[in-house]
């Protein structure tokens, strides 16, 4: 019934936050035909992720990248089975064990890209194939920008990889806008005009940036479940130097490596523009941190593994 699909998929007709053009589009499917696994359990924590067929190698290692990572935490993610980025997204979620949902814009009797059946044939077995149209129905244009609504409706947002400036991904993020969804997109070199698409959007405001699968997780996920910062923090500790404060490290820079003359506290603080007491403070500090060490009356840093 037409409510279970309002409720289940979250179309909505007349939306506020919807452009006024899409008001006669959208619109719950009628029905839904699947191969493969219930579409509930398959999109109950999933993330689009769309962009180019004519993918570049960054395109193709940025996708990698991000969907290996949003499969290791069980998110999986939904694309429409085109050749580029879609192909990529799924075939690295099947890589890497996990499960993907690919949206069709032809009856699931039919293979399109026809490259791709056994791709399809394998996403079935882990994962589903859906389409809203009917077996044989043959894929037109149309009908690629209608089933975009559905892969922006089945996740909780969309990523858009590798977009150029007028790509067909686009229309993807402009349903994850509509129907309330996260929008996002993954910035790209500027030396080509393979990701004006999504700079665009970015500077637009209208996609959240996103690096990681960490990023888009945090994003996509309850209010303080992931934290990248975080994990940033940890996976780019601060080096001894970049710990220290401002005058810290005029002191530091002040006192000798090891290897050369040690220096008095007078000397150190002549060098390093402080009055005496301020200078012996600081030296007791970093000492303390076991960047300097004393020998006497005279300073050094501490020799580094």
């Amino acid at each position: 019934p037409t409510e279970e699909f309002d409720s289940a998929f979250g179309f909505y007709q007349n939306s506020g936050e919807a452009p006024a053009t899409f008001d006669d589009q959208a619109l719950p499917p009628h029905s839904l035909w699947v191969r493969g696994a219930p579409v509930k359990q398959e999109v109950a924590q999933a993330v689009a992720i769309v962009g180019t067929r004519a993918i570049s190698r960054y395109g193709w290692q940025a996708t990698q990248n991000v969907v290996s990572g949003l499969v290791q935490h069980e998110w999986t993610p939904i694309s429409g089975g085109a050749l580029g980025v879609d192909t990529v997204a799924h075939e690295t979620a099947l890589h890497n064990n996990g499960h993907t949902v690919a949206i069709a814009a032809c009856g699931i009797d039919r293979d399109y890209p026809a490259r791709n059946a056994n791709l399809f044939a394998k996403i079935a077995d882990n994962g589903c194939v859906i389409s809203e149209f009917a077996p044989e129905t043959a894929p037109k244009r149309h009908r690629f920008l209608t089933r975009n609504r559905l892969v922006a409706a089945l996740s909780h947002g969309t990523v858009v990889m590798e977009a150029a400036f007028r790509s067909g991904a686009l229309n993807t993020l402009n349903w994850a806008e509509a129907l309330g969804r996260v929008a996002m997109a993954v910035p790209g070199p500027i030396t080509t005009s393979g990701s004006l698409g999504c700079h665009q959007r970015i500077q637009e405001g209208r996609a959240q940036l996103v690096t990681s699968a960490d990023e888009i997780r945090a994003l996509v996920s309850r209010a303080g479940e992931v934290d990248p910062g975080a994990q940033y923090e940890i996976n780019f500790a601060a080096t001894m130097t970049q710990r220290l404060s401002r005058n810290e490290l005029r002191v530091f820079d002040a006192t000798p490596p090891p290897g050369q003359e040690k220096a008095t506290a007078e000397d150190i603080a002549r060098e390093a523009g402080f009055r005496l007491p301020l200078t012996v403070h600081l030296l007791l500090a970093l000492e303390k941190m076991c960047v300097v060490v004393r020998h006497g009356n005279t300073w050094a840093r501490r020799e580094t593994e």
